[in-house]
């Protein structure tokens, strides 16, 4: 059985949660669409610590997804 992967990421910084979510989110997040159609978030990170591109996530697993933002992120602690 084969894993889904991202065909189309749309990253949302936490401005714009914010104004849509009624000022509540201090985090942007990332929804993906899988080539079975599917789309949900697949990840929330703060965005005045970490960057992200939506290419970054054409192509990956939701797995993979996760194993790209513990590599930025221990980066980021370690600098």
């Amino acid at each position: 059985m084969s894993k889904a992967i991202i065909v189309k990421a749309v990253i949302f910084d936490s401005k714009s949660l914010k104004i849509t979510f009624g000022g509540m989110s201090m985090k942007a997040e990332v929804q993906a669409t899988f080539n079975d159609g599917t789309t949900k978030k697949v990840l929330s990170f703060y965005d005045d610590e970490l960057s992200f591109t939506a290419e970054e996530f054409i192509g990956l697993t939701e797995e993979e997804t996760h194993n790209l933002f513990h590599k930025k992120d221990v980066a980021y602690l370690q600098s």
